[in-house]
């Protein structure tokens, strides 16, 4: 009996490291994705910046310019993002907690309220993605441009 008890209790283990493997490789996914289109935006940008500071922008100017608009771009994808998950959570009444007698860990309400509040829990992995993401928008658009402002304007255009 206790055999079979270890062995139902390991496969729901292998299926929830599973899952949680596959969410932290989609997860990676995104923020690869994410990071190649930027870089290949700001790479295509590059008779753009270089045509400012021509005409005497400064490198902060032009820098702090692209990261603004590629956070303004996130935030509209974060806003569309925010509204399907609301709504699969609130329509679908999709159970986040997932509370099943195979999983022998202590949840319990006292010690992870953030769990047991839909929305609490919903604004808190919100905030660590929207965080992660934003860094990782920043860099990859931070690095094609400050590439490009170290090389003149004249090699900048040469391209165009």
């Amino acid at each position: 009996r206790e055999m079979v008890e270890d062995r139902i209790l390991s496969g729901s283990m292998d299926r929830l490291f599973l899952w949680k493997a596959l969410r932290i490789f989609l997860i990676i996914n995104v923020l690869l994705a994410v990071v190649s289109i930027s870089w290949l935006r700001m790479e295509e940008r590059r008779g753009e910046i270089s045509v400012r500071r021509a005409m005497g922008g400064s490198g902060w100017r032009i820098l702090a310019q692209n990261i603004g608009e590629i956070w303004g771009v996130t935030a509209a994808a974060a806003f569309i993002a925010s509204v399907v998950v609301i709504n699969i959570i609130v329509l679908g009444k999709m159970d986040i907690v997932g509370e099943t007698e195979q999983f022998m860990l202590p949840v319990t309400r006292d010690l992870y309220p953030l769990l047991f509040d839909p929305v609490l829990h919903f604004l808190a992995v919100e905030g660590i993605v929207l965080g992660l993401l934003l860094v990782v928008v920043t860099v990859a658009a931070a690095v094609p441009v400050l590439l490009a402002l170290r090389q003149s304007p004249v090699e900048g255009l040469r391209d165009e």
